[in-house]
């Protein structure tokens, strides 16, 4: 199953880090986990790699060092989410 779509619907509105996007997949789409949560990772390094997605380094709300998520215009249209 290609996850890239679910993935990039998930950042329609904001930043996210890895777990966020975990939390939100497992609840509006559970079948894209059923191999596992830790297959979200290598997707969203392979998204920032094709230059879908970019990433920086956060603190989160707790002060723990999170990277966090967020579409490129590139990343925008390929999702179908284009202004």
């Amino acid at each position: 199953m290609d996850i890239r779509t679910p993935i990039l619907h998930v950042f329609r509105k904001r930043a996210l880090s890895g777990y966020e996007i975990v939390r939100l997949l497992r609840d509006t789409a559970p079948k894209i986990l059923a191999a596992g949560e830790g297959m979200i990772y290598p997707a969203l390094r392979r998204l920032e790699h094709q230059k879908l997605v970019r990433a920086e380094w956060r603190l989160s709300a707790k002060g723990k060092k999170r990277r966090y998520y967020s579409l490129t215009p590139k990343g925008r249209r390929c999702g179908g989410l284009a202004d």
